[in-house]
């Protein structure tokens, strides 16, 4: 029995690596649904539109929900009608598998009924970390729309006087939105996010298109929200965020991330997550291992119980 106790060691030590590497995953996409902000239209659609209130209700909303939760498990994008409802999803770039953007998007379809006061509001927004979710019914929509496209931002505090040159940050220029500029040409598939380096230091940059926006629409709205951003914080901003109906971008700049108002412009495989890269690694590697010396241990020895049964 001893024997038998020592050769399942390695088996042990594999399962023990594979859970623990399954932990630090789920920590490492925890921030993916932590909740930025929503918005709700207040009032029924009007009764000549074609989404009347009676032709609306939360059964559809909720078959429009598990649409979309369903298609979240196949692509970051998707944008579909029921009837007068029509809604879309849409995850970041850098999630990491389907399980995750479909986790955030069923989130998403939760806080509508925390955030919104109305029981089936006509339309309604919600922007998750790592992923956002919108619909509305046709006629319901918000009365008044910023028409530049703005739907939400935040700027984070200013950078003290006294650490005004750290990281090479001044009050001088909008580092931040400067690295914005210059991570437009680094997009792929309307998505970027990462460190960009600038003259003025190093900036964390997140920018994202809707799904079906691409080439120069995807760059133009990328660009106008970064001058929004720069006209909305100014230029001394240790982070700021900026959500378009089609596009949004963040940065935080390196060094001044402490009190800023959110970490949503970092990737979730970021510079902090390199060392879980790191560690992720080394786990993988310790399965691996485990099962080579558990199959040269079978090779090398020959288990009597094995040879009695």
């Amino acid at each position: 029995m001893v024997a038998k106790l020592a050769k399942a060691t390695p088996i042990r030590r594999g399962f023990t690596c594979f859970a623990v590497l399954s932990v630090i995953v789920r920590l490492v996409t925890a921030g993916s649904t932590d909740f930025i902000f929503s918005g709700c239209a207040v009032y029924r659609p009007q009764p000549e539109s074609e989404g009347r209130s009676g032709d609306f209700s939360a059964t559809t909303l909720q078959t429009l929900f598990e649409t979309l939760k369903s298609r979240a498990s196949t692509g970051n994008f998707s944008r579909t009608s029921l009837g007068p409802v029509s809604g879309l999803f849409q995850c970041r770039g850098d999630l990491w598998s389907p399980s995750d953007c479909r986790d955030c998007v069923a989130e998403a379809t939760k806080q509508v009924k925390r955030r919104c006061r109305a029981a089936n509001p006509p339309a309604a927004r919600i922007q998750l970390q790592g992923c956002y979710l919108s619909y509305e019914v046709a006629g319901g929509g918000p009365a008044n729309r910023d028409p530049s496209g703005m739907v939400y931002h935040r700027c984070g505090p200013e950078m003290p006087s006294v650490n005004s040159t750290r990281s090479g940050f001044g009050f001088g220029a909008s580092p931040g939105v400067e690295a914005i500029h210059m991570s437009v040409n680094r997009m792929v598939n309307g998505f970027f996010a990462g460190y960009v380096s600038t003259g003025n230091g190093s900036v964390m940059v997140a920018a994202q298109c809707e799904g079906d926006m691409a080439g120069d629409k995807c760059k133009g709205c990328v660009s106008s929200a970064a001058e929004s951003l720069k006209s909305s914080c100014g230029s001394a901003s240790v982070s700021g965020e900026m959500y378009f109906e089609k596009c949004y971008v963040t940065y935080n700049l390196n060094g001044y991330t402490d009190g800023s108002p959110s970490s949503s412009g970092e990737p979730f495989l970021n510079v902090t997550s390199k060392s879980v890269a790191i560690l992720i690694g080394f786990l993988f590697g310790c399965i691996m291992v485990s099962v080579v010396v558990l199959y040269f241990m079978s090779l090398s020895k020959k288990d009597p119980f094995v040879q009695k049964y």
